[in-house]
């Protein structure tokens, strides 16, 4: 077969089909999620360059409503998700920006790729890199 017939059976494939397959669709993963958390990271440092007193789960709160908007409800039930699935296992901590940003990266990513379950690319260590532990 063609080299250019492997090229054209792999984008018709879904990327977690074959090992050039799996690895593309694992760099897509890794690059939305690092530039998701970027963006994250620098709308926390305009929010709280207005306002400096500004932390923790009310700076959370804002992130995710300017991001996601919805009403006070929605806000509290996305960070309350982020919480059950980032800080509450395997021993329960405070919330994070980290564990917000990792949340909406995720869920915004399934939600443009309708149909995947499941994600291939380690996350937790692009979101640990770019977003700052104290945040």
């Amino acid at each position: 077969m063609p080299m250019a017939d492997n090229f054209k059976s792999l984008s018709r494939r879904g990327h977690g089909d074959g090992t050039l397959g799996a690895w593309v669709g694992a760099w897509r993963e890794r690059r939305y999620v690092a530039r998701r958390c970027r963006e994250l990271l620098a709308l926390a440092g305009t929010l709280r360059a207005a306002e400096p007193a500004l932390t923790g789960r009310a700076l959370y709160r804002r992130i995710v409503a300017q991001v996601l908007g919805g009403d006070e409800a929605m806000v509290e039930r996305t960070l309350r998700l982020a919480e059950d699935n980032f800080a509450a296992w395997p021993v329960s901590r405070p919330l994070t920006l980290r564990d917000v940003a990792h949340h909406i990266a995720v869920s915004e990513y399934f939600a443009a790729h309708i149909g995947r379950q499941e994600m291939q690319a380690e996350l937790k260590r692009i979101v640990d890199e770019t977003i700052p532990g104290d945040l």
